[in-house]
């Protein structure tokens, strides 16, 4: 069952393309995510809240993941 039309197999195609689906898709919603805990990671460890090596480490992560589309 969907949730949304966007994500009806019927239906999906109507409401939106290829170039919708890879801005909104689930893939660009995780890495946009990573990014904004990269970010976060950055100021935080800037600000004394975490350590600086661990800011570090976080945001090394967070933007080495790649989230490919299905």
């Amino acid at each position: 069952m969907s949730i949304s039309p966007f994500d009806s197999v019927l239906y999906g195609k109507a409401f939106s393309d290829a170039e919708i689906q890879d801005i909104f898709g689930d893939h660009s919603h995780i890495q946009r995510i990573l990014e904004v805990e990269a970010a976060l990671a950055v100021a935080q460890g800037a600000l004394g809240i975490i350590p600086d090596d661990a800011a570090t480490a976080i945001e090394t992560c967070c933007r080495s993941i790649k989230i490919l589309p299905e």
